[in-house]
């Protein structure tokens, strides 16, 4: 019989892995704060308004148990959707007077969290840069390295592997689309051709050490228009590399489901190599470091004194 805890509603909006992230986040605030959770929904592509119920992407029954096992009483309710126009609808909608949104970006570090409030909403800029205390944060990993997909994705990835052979082989994240060369060159003003330089010269030295070798690649670059597609397909022969993208069909067409193949796929590899800028790198990485597997993490966060 479930006892009535005041609850946190969460807000998701971004890239798969920073969602990831700020699902583990949000468990750890409700575990603090003795809340249960209450989610709007997963963002299927971070550039649009598209929302999908979180336990149609996460296996929500699977990591449930898993903190009950933990001893982790959290209790996480999907059925709440927060759409394009931010209106909130669903069962708790007559709530609505209950909502309080945090301004601040710390929630551990303020006294912002009002305990008179049965439901009390915490979106993605709150939760995002909140610091998790030094005594939580293994915990936190522990949380993040154990959220998983629904069969439906894992059945997708073994119809894959199973096409393109594969069981024993590396994967690469080349992390080259236009975001993130973007994203150098506004916050460091890097320009566009050193970047690319620079990324080119770290993976090509990485797939030279495995040539003979079955590589999987997990990018977005060839899915969409990018500056670096014609680089890709330039290694793509001269590597025999292999990747997903010929064998989604349109259910894929959003960028956040193709990235769950891609991480599946990567989690299961015998050999990873990822950058240090990448969210998507740092959960695989995670996720080798508990199972004591091997990987390279490439230095691909270019700060202002790392030229």
């Amino acid at each position: 019989m479930y006892i009535f805890k005041k609850k946190f509603i969460i807000s998701f909006k971004n890239g798969l892995c920073n969602q990831l992230i700020l699902l583990a986040k949000a468990i750890i605030i409700g575990h603090i704060f003795n809340r249960d959770l209450i989610f709007n929904g997963f963002q299927v592509d971070y550039q649009g308004s598209d929302y999908w119920p979180l336990d149609s992407v996460v296996n929500i029954n699977k990591l449930q148990q898993f903190l009950i096992n933990n001893k982790i009483y959290v209790t996480l309710f999907t059925n709440f959707i927060y759409d394009k126009n931010n209106n909130r609808n669903g069962k708790n909608s007559k709530n609505r007077k209950n909502y309080k949104i945090l301004e601040k970006d710390n929630p551990f570090l303020i006294d912002e969290i009002n305990k008179n409030l049965d439901y009390q909403f915490l979106d993605c800029q709150t939760i995002f840069p909140a610091h998790i205390p030094d005594i939580y944060y293994k915990l936190f990993e522990h949380i993040l390295i154990n959220i998983d997909f629904v069969d439906f994705f894992h059945e997708k990835v073994a119809k894959i592997k199973n096409v393109l052979c594969l069981k024993n082989y590396n994967c690469v994240h080349l992390r080259m689309e236009d975001d993130i060369i973007h994203f150098m060159k506004q916050d460091f003003n890097y320009d566009n051709d050193f970047t690319n330089k620079y990324y080119k010269g770290l993976y090509n030295e990485e797939l030279e050490k495995m040539v003979g070798q079955k590589v999987f690649i997990c990018t977005g670059l060839g899915l969409s228009e990018n500056m670096n597609n014609n680089y890709y397909e330039e290694i793509k022969n001269k590597y025999n590399l292999v990747d997903k993208h010929q064998y989604m069909d349109n259910f894929y067409k959003y960028r956040e489901l193709h990235a769950i193949i891609d991480l599946i796929i990567a989690k299961e590899s015998d050999y990873f190599v990822g950058g240090n800028i990448s969210t998507f790198s740092y959960v695989v990485i995670l996720h080798f470091n508990s199972k004591n597997k091997n990987f390279k993490q490439l230095k691909t966060y270019l700060g202002v004194n790392d030229s």
